[in-house]
């Protein structure tokens, strides 16, 4: 793995921010919500319970968006074939995707640890769920970034996958019939997480978030090869 390259494919991403308003104003949208309920007249109890419901549907939204529609348009620009052939290993273009996502979701991340009222212990416990999650999102993002023939092609596919994966652990939390296939999926896990962020991570949340990590990258790795191999 080269650091040089992976550095390099950051900075890209870091310079092309500036030239895509949409992908910055998915990053926002949550947080500005969070600070609209904040200067509501809402116990602050009830604040800290939405802000930490929102944390995964926040890391849903920017690891989908930033990966998946960055990637896309990178493939309809020709960027991504040019990255193949210069011999970016799918580890290291992988690599700088995620720090792009990483450093700009995590302005998002404080803010919303912030509201929820995290202290100490919580907070570590907090960003290693948050990472996991993170990994996971991104992974499936930029696959679907790479099967997409266009970015309004991955975009069509992202909006009810970041649905699905953002909605999925409020619908399992109303409807019980759900929960037992729903808690096999990282968002699930992510979200009972945040709402007992004040006990230990259990076994079962690390092993499944683990497995759907493990299963992403895989995923990923195998269309990555795939695409360099058909272009």
């Amino acid at each position: 793995m080269s650091f040089r390259r992976i550095k390099t494919v950051y900075g890209k991403q870091l310079r092309d921010l500036t030239k895509n308003p949409t992908l910055v104003i998915s990053f926002l949208v949550l947080p500005f919500l969070g600070f609209f309920f904040s200067k509501m007249d809402i116990p602050t109890e009830e604040i800290r319970m939405m802000t930490r419901l929102y944390l995964p549907m926040y890391v849903a939204m920017c690891g989908l968006m930033g990966t998946g529609s960055t990637m896309a348009e990178e493939k309809e620009k020709n960027t991504l074939r040019v990255l193949m052939m210069s011999n970016v290993k799918p580890a290291e273009y992988m690599a700088s995707i995620c720090l792009f996502v990483l450093t700009i979701q995590s302005f998002g991340v404080a803010y919303f640890i912030y509201l929820g009222g995290f202290h100490g212990i919580e907070i570590l416990r907090a960003i290693i769920v948050i990472l996991l999650g993170s990994l996971c999102t991104m992974s499936l993002g930029s696959t679907i970034g790479l099967i997409a023939k266009s970015q309004m092609n991955a975009n069509s596919y992202l909006t009810p996958v970041m649905l699905i994966v953002g909605i999925l652990p409020a619908l399992a939390g109303l409807n019980r019939d759900l929960y037992p296939i729903a808690k096999y999926i990282y968002s699930t896990q992510m979200s009972e997480a945040m709402t007992n962020i004040s006990k230990p991570l259990p076994l079962e949340t690390i092993i499944i978030m683990l497995a759907n990590m493990a299963l992403c990258v895989a995923i990923f790795i195998r269309v990555y090869k795939k695409n360099r191999l058909d272009d």
